[in-house]
């Protein structure tokens, strides 16, 4: 009897699943149609072939944006430049605490530098292990 009533549950979420899949397929549909189609979401073309990297972007010419360009910052630049606010710190305790890689902490910094932040660095000396340079949000005068 319980196997017989788990099937049953099982047989009305695949119905109900299955009739929500029929309403999304009947509304895009339609919206193609009417041209109504939401093109901010789903429109956006991005660069493919040689000339790009891994994620899409173009790698032909300045990386820089169009003067008067946008450049969006999502949380982890946000907290990000938080710490780097704070003072100098490596690059290896800033990608612990935003639990990323090492590199994806070298690419945020290359995105705040083309978003127009000062970000400096300098040398610890230390050439024998440990960190080789340490950055910072460079104080506005």
């Amino acid at each position: 009897m319980i196997n017989r009533f788990t099937e049953l549950t099982n047989d009305i979420e695949e119905a109900i699943r299955t009739d929500e899949r029929m309403k999304i397929h009947a509304r895009v549909k339609t919206a193609i149609r009417n041209g109504t189609f939401p093109v901010a979401e789903f429109g956006k073309t991005q660069a493919v072939g040689m000339n790009t990297g891994m994620h899409g972007e173009s790698l032909a010419g300045n990386s820089r944006p169009a003067a008067g360009g946008v450049v969006s910052l999502t949380k982890s630049h946000r907290r990000m430049l938080g710490y780097l606010e704070q003072g100098f710190i490596a690059v290896p305790t800033l990608a612990g605490h935003l639990n990323v890689k090492k590199q994806t902490v070298y690419d945020y910094l290359q995105h705040l530098k083309r978003a127009g932040y000062d970000i400096q660095s300098r040398n610890t000396g230390n050439r024998r292990g440990g960190y080789f340079k340490i950055y910072r949000l460079a104080k506005s005068a």
